[in-house]
């Protein structure tokens, strides 16, 4: 990964850049995204349509996938709150743990996309399943 990619992620410390060159890597050599970067967040394409975005969070790289939410996994998060209305699930990237967990949801996210598989939420009619995780940790902020 370049160093221009890595300069918005330089105050996680090394650990989370780590991780988030293995995650990039991941998606621009094996999914064959194209990576864009932006002021704040890196985004990941494929075809022209957003499979993730990376940004700064909280606690380390949160990054919004194109898979519906469904609240079955405590690693993920409900991300709607996000300018990005088809990247409705989020997850947290701290360090190398967390990049296998990561790995498999944006597999995932990739696939659907080449499938075409749109994800378009109305925010007004949006309901979360019931029962479905609440994040116990800050959302992404806004841009």
């Amino acid at each position: 990964m370049s160093d221009n990619k890595l300069e918005l992620f330089r105050e996680l410390g090394i650990p989370t850049q780590k991780a988030m060159e293995r995650l990039f890597d991941y998606l621009v050599s094996q999914e064959a995204c194209v990576s864009e970067v932006r002021s704040s967040y890196i985004s990941f394409s494929i075809d022209g349509e957003m499979v993730a975005v990376a940004q700064r969070g909280d606690e380390g790289i949160d990054i919004a996938m194109a898979l519906p939410f469904d609240g079955s996994d405590a690693r993920v998060f409900d991300a709607l709150d996000l300018k990005w209305r088809t990247l409705p699930t989020g997850i947290v990237i701290v360090g190398q743990r967390d990049v296998g967990i990561a790995k498999k949801y944006l597999k995932t996210a990739c696939s659907r996309v080449r499938n075409g598989e749109r994800i378009e939420i109305d925010g007004a009619s949006y309901k979360r399943p019931e029962g479905t995780f609440q994040p116990q940790f800050k959302k992404f902020k806004r841009q």
